[in-house]
């Protein structure tokens, strides 16, 4: 092999070397990207959206209690409970179907599972927050709500751990990224310096050759 030839080998070495790197860095940092991504996508609405939900149902709850379960209801009081009986569902399901549709775009095959387990869970708290608002008797209307309530602080504890395990593994990621990145560097710039090396090595000998 000619020593043209050797020198632009290690050339092309070097840079297909650096390609390879770059490609690397870039597929893993959008991996990253979009873990992210899906927690400002995902878990950051569907938090703020459980919790409203939450308020709307203390909400309900308390009106209905003041205005409506009271043994000798007034007739302004007993007019208002309705008309919360009648407005805070309607609210109530505006805000169950933007978390439905949340969920609905999440495409993505690994969270498959999480979402369709969170799918049934806010489909359970719907059939609770119809039972609550359907209940005629105070005792059977407190019973509703509770099981309502515990199970909007479970879905609000799933989406919170997952959002914190998603976050933090985002963090992990990003951070071995950096590391393997820095490694990979660090090894396309000491090939480069042997490239050279030898490059300029093959170079000296090209008077010799001349010369004799």
């Amino acid at each position: 092999m000619s020593i043209r030839a050797k020198v632009l080998l290690c050339s092309l070495a070097v840079l297909f070397l650096f390609l390879g790197v770059t490609t690397f860095s870039y597929f893993r940092t959008q991996k990253s990207h979009a873990r992210f991504s899906l927690f400002n996508e995902l878990f950051m609405p569907l938090s703020r959206q459980v919790i409203q939900l939450q308020v709307q149902v203390y909400h309900l709850v308390e009106e209905m209690r003041k205005n409506y379960f009271q043994k000798t209801p007034e007739a302004g009081t007993a007019t208002f409970g309705r008309m919360a009986r009648d407005l805070y569902p309607y609210v109530m399901q505006k805000r169950f179907s933007v978390i439905d549709q949340i969920l609905a775009k999440q495409y993505d095959p690994e969270w498959r599972e999480l979402v369709l387990e969170l799918s049934r869970m806010i489909r359970y708290a719907k059939e609770q927050s119809s039972q609550l608002i359907s209940a005629k008797e105070k005792s059977e209307f407190e019973l509703h709500y509770l099981e309502l309530r515990a199970q909007l602080q479970a879905i609000s504890r799933r989406v919170d751990d997952e959002g914190q395990r998603l976050t933090l593994g985002a963090q992990q990621e990003a951070k071995e990224n950096l590391i393997t990145s820095l490694v990979l560097s660090v090894g396309v710039l000491a090939f480069g310096i042997l490239s050279l090396l030898f490059s300029h090595r093959m170079l000296q000998a090209l008077p010799l050759f001349a010369t004799s």
